[in-house]
């Protein structure tokens, strides 16, 4: 590649990434700048009331860009249905304690995708994506959408840098 980039004469180049822009307007409605809104703050997960679905958890993703818009308010913005009750709110790096398997383990939230699904990881691991990628590790993300995070009994805990573990109030 860098010979043909000789014999062309090529001295510089330049890639470019085409964006999805979210357009800023100012009080008259014109753009004055974007955002770019690839990024997810959250997923807030709400139980259906007895009747319509009954008892199916359904998670909400919600983008960083909405988090931050003055309007938006946690648990009520983006509530699936008025009656849903919010089961649990997760962000990158929040701790969940499951039961898989007949054992109790605390598992790491490490992404939130676009299509509504949770990406974990043992707590305790360090350096994931490069452990990922790594063909001869034997690690795995542990992956889950808000209806089978239920079938696991989730509670959302704090773990401390001494590894004290503590529970949110339900």
């Amino acid at each position: 590649m860098i010979g043909l980039a000789k014999k062309k004469g090529i001295r510089r180049l330049r890639c470019t990434e085409p964006l999805n822009v979210i357009p800023i307007k100012d009080r008259y409605g014109n753009v004055y700048k974007s955002f770019k809104g690839d990024s997810n703050w959250g997923m807030e997960i709400f139980e259906y009331p007895k009747g319509i679905q009954s008892g199916k958890w359904e998670g909400v993703v919600i983008s960083r860009f909405e988090a931050n818009q003055p309007d938006f308010k946690k648990g009520c913005t983006k509530r699936p249905h008025p009656a849903a009750r919010l089961v649990m709110r997760l962000q990158i790096n929040d701790c969940v304690e499951i039961e898989e398997y007949g054992e109790r383990k605390i598992i790491r939230l490490q992404i939130v995708n676009q299509q509504g699904q949770l990406i974990f990881t043992s707590h305790f691991d360090a350096n994931v994506d490069a452990r990922s990628r790594d063909k001869d590790d034997p690690f795995n993300y542990i992956r889950k959408s808000a209806s089978s995070l239920k079938l696991l009994n989730p509670r959302k805990v704090h773990v401390s840098p001494a590894g004290r573990v503590s529970y949110e109030r339900r």
